[in-house]
């Protein structure tokens, strides 16, 4: 059962209790939102960029040349990196970092103002379970008119996400020179 259903020592909540859970849950997530949101807008600390590390966003503390420092949690510690080569990927608003010990890191950078440190550790976004092999489509003429309709929708929204792209390859570019730069 839930924890919205149960209450302390395995009781069944009364259907009162239930919503004051549920509207405390909300709360608590409202209050969340809020707080990343305020935080969003506060510019960054010296050197820090934000970035995209395996689809969730991740502080980056370029301390000098080949050291940095990464942080993917909201208030959790700061792992220090060796840095040994930076270079960037094949789509260009990606950077690949390996570092000391032979493991490699590709980073997305965040265009400023769109994350702050307070969204550390979070999804980049997106629904759970939204890939065409969870969706179950079919033959039918109207799966073909809503397929046929989202590939309108994507042409129109194909030169914004160009822009976009471009906006997040000179981010990458002045991440990528602010980590290799020799003393």
């Amino acid at each position: 059962m839930s924890d919205l259903k149960q209450g302390a020592g395995g009781r069944r909540l009364s259907r009162p209790e239930r919503r004051a859970a549920r509207k405390a849950a909300r709360e608590r997530h409202r209050a969340d939102v809020r707080y990343r949101a305020a935080h969003r807008r506060d510019p960054l600390p010296h050197g820090v960029r934000m970035v995209y590390l395996e689809h969730r966003a991740a502080a980056l503390w370029v301390r000098a040349p080949g050291q940095a420092a990464l942080r993917t949690e909201r208030d959790g510690p700061w792992q220090e990196l060796k840095i040994r080569s930076v270079r960037r990927c094949l789509r260009p608003w990606l950077v690949r970092i390996t570092l000391a010990d032979g493991t490699r890191l590709t980073l997305r950078p965040i265009v400023p103002g769109h994350a702050g440190l307070a969204d550390c550790g979070h999804d980049q976004g997106g629904p759970e379970g939204s890939t065409p092999d969870d969706v179950g489509g079919g033959d039918d003429p109207l799966t073909l008119l809503l397929l046929v309709l989202m590939w309108l929708f994507m042409l129109v929204l194909l030169p914004w996400s160009g822009w976009n792209n471009a906006r997040r390859c000179v981010h990458a570019h002045r991440l990528v020179r602010a980590l290799a730069r020799r003393p």
